[in-house]
C-alpha cells in the first residue's frame, strides 16, 4: 500500500463533485472587461415632464383623470372657474404621458400649487453616481448594463453625458444615460445598480474568477 500526497492538490470523486456543484470546463480565449459597479436613480427626462397649475385662481369644477391614467397632448385634466371672469377654463396636458400625481379635487380652490404632474415614461434617464477617483475613467459613449433591484432584470444602454456639477447631497459626479421603458416596469424614483465597462481586452487565455481559489496568500 502506497500513499502519495501533493500539497495544494486533492482528488474528488465524480459523484461527490457533482453533488457539490463543481463543474469542469476548458480554459480558452475570451474578453477581459474593466467594469465599474455603481448605484443609480431613474428620473423622468426634462422636457418630457410637466407640473400643471391653474392659470387663474378659482374653484375646481371637474376633474377628469387620476394617478396612473394615460393622457394625450391637449387632453383636459380638469376645469377651473376663474374668480375674475367666472368663466370655466380647461387645464390641459402639454405632453403625452402618464399622470404621476393629482392634487385637484372638485370644489377645492385652485391656486399657485401644481394640480397635476404628467410625464412621458417611454424613455427615462438613469443617473449614475460616481464617487472619488472612479469618476475620472467614466466618459460619454461607454456601454452600461442597468439592473432593476426589484426583479434582477437588466437592460443595455450607453452613457450619454457626465454632468458638469457635483451632486450636493452625495458629493458625487453624475453620469447620465437614456433607458428605454417600453414595458413601463422601469419606474421613476427607483434605485438601480449598473456596470459601466471602461475597457475591454481580448486575451488568449481566460479563467473565470469563480474558478480561482486562494492558497497561502
Amino acid at each position: 500500500w502506497h500513499y502519495e500526497s501533493f500539497e495544494g492538490r486533492t482528488r474528488i470523486a465524480a459523484d461527490i463533485a457533482e453533488q457539490a456543484g463543481i463543474r469542469v470546463a476548458p480554459a480558452g480565449s475570451g474578453t477581459i472587461r474593466d467594469e465599474h459597479e455603481v448605484q443609480g436613480l431613474l428620473t423622468p427626462i426634462e422636457g418630457r415632464h410637466a407640473k400643471l397649475a391653474a392659470r387663474f385662481p378659482g374653484p375646481i369644477r371637474s376633474v377628469n383623470v387620476g394617478v396612473g391614467d394615460r393622457v394625450g397632448v391637449g387632453q383636459t385634466l380638469a376645469t377651473v372657474e376663474s374668480n375674475l371672469s367666472l368663466v370655466p377654463y380647461a387645464i390641459t396636458s402639454p405632453i403625452q404621458g402618464v399622470v404621476l400625481s393629482r392634487e385637484a379635487g372638485v370644489g377645492e380652490l385652485a391656486g399657485d400649487k401644481p394640480l397635476f404632474e404628467v410625464a412621458d415614461l417611454s424613455v427615462l434617464w438613469v443617473d449614475l453616481h460616481l464617487f472619488g477617483s472612479g469618476g475620472q475613467h467614466i466618459t460619454p459613449g461607454l456601454p452600461v448594463v442597468v439592473t432593476r433591484l426589484s426583479d434582477g432584470i437588466s437592460a443595455h444602454t450607453t452613457l450619454e453625458r457626465v454632468l458638469p456639477a457635483t451632486a450636493t447631497a452625495s458629493q458625487s459626479t453624475v453620469a447620465r444615460a437614456e433607458l428605454e421603458n417600453a414595458d413601463g416596469l422601469w419606474r421613476p424614483g427607483a434605485a438601480v445598480k449598473a456596470r459601466v465597462t471602461v475597457a475591454e481586452d481580448q486575451v488568449p487565455l481566460i479563467v473565470p474568477l469563480a474558478a480561482l481559489q486562494r492558497f497561502r496568500d
